[in-house]
């Protein structure tokens, strides 16, 4: 996408030609090559071009600080700065206006997620990534980089707990403010979910959680070997299945098991392995993944008497969220069936649950693309 006014320069034989006009700023462009295809990325006159489609055909713009690879958002909304911040006169960190921002409510009028141009590991893409917001103020339109804002924090859910360190500082919100920070006092948390936000030292992650007090806080874990991060014990402590999770009688024999699910509640919990958790139930101890638990049975799931139409191109599904396919199409004729729960996803996919010959299944309303 452009974030500056970008001149326009027509194709010639392959290579830009003369200027043709200039595009406004903040639009998204679409690249007219592959990222590897020869002559996708040109040198011309000593500088960077990249190939552009247009209503007219292929054309050209350099490839310079007003252009960056990044997904535009022009959508108003609110939002809230919790730390002072460094105010830019346009989306570049060579254009700071000199003025800085303190905590306050705001008023988002864009913003561009960004990704770097020259990654090369998965890691320097997520290390270099982040977002741009435009905000109104006082002294007009601004710019800030990668401000913590709580309501575009990016979180998912995630219920493994957490080792500790026993030094760490919980905050209000995930980042860590002077004055805000209030000592833990324990060894692990279950968290409710993660962020990865940046940082000045590259990403970290957070975990939001519930404190002793029923309010929610953050925590950055300190840094700790994989083994102590993956492997510890909880001496009977409680961890809850905020949705219920199948048993197993040992760790990592989910495959070609029974379903034997356990309500959701608080059980006392013996040790964390890689995920998974010792947990102690009526009938003796039994494992759980706690990492598939949520893509399993994710939280929202109600109640259903819907009848739904199977015909020989449904295909269904073990669970809503792990991607494995229970039935492929050809399985079911034409028949109409009625559901026992339902699930709809964030983003508005409705999933019933079944009974099939195989036993419980999901299918979703609208097919899955591929």
């Amino acid at each position: 996408m452009i974030t500056a006014d970008t001149r326009l320069y027509g194709d010639e034989q392959g290579k830009p030609g003369p200027a043709e006009g200039v595009l406004p700023a903040l639009q998204e462009l679409e690249v007219d090559c592959l990222p590897l295809q020869p002559g996708c990325l040109a040198l011309y006159g000593g500088k960077p071009w990249i190939p552009v489609k247009t209503a007219e055909g292929r054309k050209w713009i350099a490839w310079d600080r007003g252009v960056m690879q990044g997904r535009l958002d022009p959508s108003e909304r609110q939002g809230t700065l919790v730390h002072k911040v460094q105010l830019y006169d346009e989306p570049d960190a060579e254009q700071a206006a000199g003025e800085e921002l303190g905590p306050q409510p705001v008023v988002i009028t864009a913003s561009i997620a960004y990704t770097p141009r020259d990654a090369h590991t998965a890691s320097s893409m997520v290390a270099e990534s982040g977002t741009w917001y435009r905000i109104s103020t006082s002294l007009g339109a601004k710019w800030i980089p990668n401000p913590v804002i709580p309501e575009e924090v990016e979180q998912r859910p995630y219920i493994v707990p957490v080792k500790l360190s026993g030094t760490e500082l919980s905050y209000p919100y995930p980042y860590a403010a002077d004055g805000a920070g209030e000592r833990i006092g324990q060894p692990w948390v279950q968290p409710v979910s993660v962020a990865v936000l940046p940082g000045e030292d590259g990403p970290s992650a957070w975990y939001r959680y519930k404190g002793a007090d029923g309010g929610e806080r953050w925590v950055s874990p300190d840094p700790l070997t994989q083994e102590e991060r993956n492997r510890f014990l909880l001496n009977g402590a409680p961890v809850e299945l905020p949705t219920g999770a199948r048993a197993f009688a040992g760790r990592g024999e989910e495959e070609g098991t029974a379903q034997r699910w356990l309500e959701p509640g608080m059980y006392p919990a013996d040790e964390v392995y890689e995920g998974w958790v010792k947990l102690r139930t009526a009938d003796g101890s039994a494992w759980v993944n706690l990492n598939r638990a949520l893509l399993e049975r994710p939280e929202g799931i109600v109640p259903s008497e819907a009848v739904i139409t199977l015909t020989p191109q449904t295909r269904a599904y073990r669970f809503p969220l792990t991607g494995e396919v229970s039935h492929e199409a050809g399985t079911f004729r034409l028949q109409q069936v009625r559901a026992l729960e339902q699930w709809t996803s964030p983003q508005g996919d409705v999933w019933y649950r079944i009974e099939s010959f195989g036993g419980p299944v999901w299918i979703p309303e609208k097919p899955l693309s591929g």
